[in-house]
């Protein structure tokens, strides 16, 4: 049932950089975030939109980004480490942060309002809409390949029927290691509102081959604990990522031992047994 719960909450991720509010819960960067709060400055001022636009063209996209909705202001610098080679950078800076959904309808807007004029437009919130479209996008297919690749190897080494147990198990897990993030981070006590873009990927392939291997449900217990104790900390990626092996391999291992089958016991029984008499 946990592992379904789990599985089913992986539809539910919003990959991007955490939100700033749920990077840090006290000190001094935390009372500047406040502080800017306070005085109404727009959060996505924390993550603006660089956006490399040809020197000729810099009024233009100014003026072009500026008046997308959802768009605090649009600026070209003049000095010298803004504009090099013939191009120029203008800041564009949003009302919402570029991981919640108005963000994300921010950069596609800016995106679409510079269209053929040349300009590309990144930052960091930028390259997270960027890799949902990149590397999510080639999960429909990664997917299925590394698991007939999988399938084919088990089934050769321990017969269809397992294989094929053993091949649900892990796709059960990878699911569930998806979803773990979800509920643990984007909606659970530190509400970070997105999960960073990798974190995902990468503990989704290790319950994957952890469930493959199945491992002894204690020996992953210990060291789901030993990774979890090393990811606390005011580290918010590294504590995503911590957590979510953790958990990944206490699920890997429970889906493997739920959906597979112990193998026979093949010892030979000595001829002196009283069952052969």
């Amino acid at each position: 049932m946990l592992l379904l719960l789990c599985a089913g909450a992986a539809p539910f991720l919003r990959v991007g950089n955490p939100e700033a509010r749920a990077l840090v819960a006290a000190g001094p960067a935390r009372a500047g975030l406040d502080r800017l709060a306070a005085a109404g400055v727009a959060p996505g001022v924390l993550n603006p939109l660089e956006v490399l636009v040809p020197s000729g063209g810099t009024d233009a996209a100014v003026r072009a980004a500026g008046a997308v909705p959802g768009v605090r202001f649009a600026v070209a610098p003049d000095g010298p480490g803004w504009r090099r080679d013939g191009t120029a950078l203008v800041v564009v800076v949003p009302e919402e942060e570029p991981m919640t959904a108005g963000g994300a309808r921010t950069v596609e807007a800016v995106r679409a309002a510079l269209a053929g004029t040349g300009a590309r437009v990144g930052g960091s919130g930028v390259v997270d809409r960027d890799l949902v479209a990149g590397d999510y996008g080639l999960l429909p297919y990664a997917v299925p390949a590394a698991a007939l690749a999988a399938f084919v190897v088990l089934a050769r080494r321990e017969g269809a029927p397992r294989a094929a147990r053993s091949l649900l198990a892990a796709l059960l897990a990878a699911g569930a290691a998806a979803g773990v993030p979800v509920l643990l981070w984007q909606y659970g006590p530190p509400a970070t509102g997105a999960v960073t873009g990798w974190v995902p990927l990468v503990v989704g392939v290790c319950a994957f081959c952890v469930a493959l291997e199945r491992p002894a449900l204690p020996a992953a217990a210990a060291a789901a604990l030993a990774v979890l104790a090393a990811g606390i900390g005011p580290q918010v990626e590294l504590a995503l990522l911590a957590s979510g092996f953790a958990l990944t391999t206490l699920l890997g291992a429970t889906a493997a031992g739920a959906l597979t089958v112990p193998e026979p016991d093949r010892r030979l029984t000595p001829r002196s047994s009283p069952r052969l008499v």
